[in-house]
């Protein structure tokens, strides 16, 4: 034990010492120290809950690391969320959910076990009650991928067709059902990247799931489709529609009302952060306009938001360092990050540092 608090003061006296290392966004030095996608944000009673995915150097896995504020500017750090379950490699992006009886949900894209035969992996869901300390996977998984990792087959009117099954969205609630979207990264990678793809393969777009029971998930149909690819800035073929984030607009920065407008938020893995706003309707989503929120790179990334208790849409993203030798030097590399407050006013997406800052 006494050399496990000598190693621990020396670790945050190298932390204190570090004049690069920000103030006001979270970064991490531990393990393989890049915060990566942030994920898993929900706000319940009165306190702000953010995960994020990193590397663990104990098992190679990839966790999400879970902290909570009361102000989203300064943070206390739990235990993991979530790690490795049955030996798979643990998990990527997804997204949260808080039900009416208040236990919270996770949902994630889950690797494929190591040591479980035909196990491929999918979209898996994790529950905790509050105050959200501890969270339990759900050892079956939500939507099996049954192609590859990362894709899922469905029978639809007698066809074969291939459905994304990778980076979920936040699970959301609309009379009486629960939806969940997926992303098409590997789906465009293996069937919509050639001259002679199958055109409902090729560019951006999500499949939507929806369930009664968060047990169950059936495939409902494709969420949205691109209205104008390679247009006005639109994204074009080459795009990708992963990490995906739906909720709604309110017309004011704080305690506005709701706007009857959607903001999906989304990367591509080649051009970034971005989003649609649009209607809802009919379990699809109808985008009416579009905007990016980088340029030139890729450097803010997989964007994640909550809805909290003043009405404000709030979004963190990751921000990624790209330097070379940058964590070998440093220990630690890229942000998440400052919070940003998000409203639809004037038929125009407005935002703004959050009012804390």
């Amino acid at each position: 034990m006494h050399n496990e608090i000598i190693l621990a003061r020396k670790y945050r006296d190298r932390l204190l010492c570090d004049p690069y290392r920000p103030a006001y966004h979270i970064a991490v030095s531990d393990d393989k120290g890049f915060p990566a996608d942030p994920n898993g944000a929900f706000f319940a009673d009165g306190v702000y809950h953010l995960m994020h995915i990193y590397k663990s150097s104990e098992n190679g896995s990839y966790n999400w690391r879970h902290l909570s504020s009361i102000d989203a500017i300064h943070w206390r750090h739990h235990c993991d969320a979530l790690t490795d379950l049955n030996g798979d490699g643990g998990c990527y992006s997804g997204g949260a959910f808080v039900d009416d009886d208040g236990v919270a949900y996770l949902s994630f894209w889950k690797f494929p076990s190591k040591n479980a035969g035909e196990d491929l992996g999918g979209i898996a869901l994790a529950y905790s009650y509050p105050p959200y300390e501890k969270w339990q996977r759900m050892e079956e998984v939500a939507i099996e991928c049954t192609d590859i990792w990362g894709i899922t087959e469905a029978e639809i009117d007698g066809e074969t067709v291939h459905l994304g099954c990778a980076d979920p969205s936040n699970i959301w609630k609309s009379n009486g059902k629960y939806y969940i979207q997926t992303g098409n990264l590997v789906l465009l990678d293996n069937y919509g990247r050639s001259d002679d793809s199958e055109e409902k393969y090729k560019g951006d777009f999500t499949d939507l799931f929806s369930s009664d029971d968060l047990k169950k998930w059936k495939y409902v149909g494709r969420f949205y489709k691109n209205p104008h690819p390679g247009l006005d800035g639109y994204p074009d073929l080459s795009e990708d529609g992963m990490c995906p984030s739906f909720l709604p607009l309110f017309d004011a920065e704080e305690n506005g009302k709701p706007t009857g407008k959607y903001l999906q938020l989304f990367i591509s893995h080649n051009k970034g952060c971005q989003y649609y706003i649009g209607r809802f309707e009919e379990e699809k989503f109808i985008p009416e306009q579009h905007g990016r929120m980088t340029w030139g790179d890729i450097a803010y990334f997989a964007p994640e938001a909550l809805i909290d208790g003043k009405n404000r849409h709030i979004m963190w993203a990751w921000v990624r360092e790209d330097v070379d030798g940058c964590f070998e030097k440093f220990g630690w590399s890229g942000v998440l990050s400052a919070p940003r407050n998000l409203w639809y006013e004037n038929g125009e997406l407005k935002m703004a540092p959050i009012s804390e800052l």
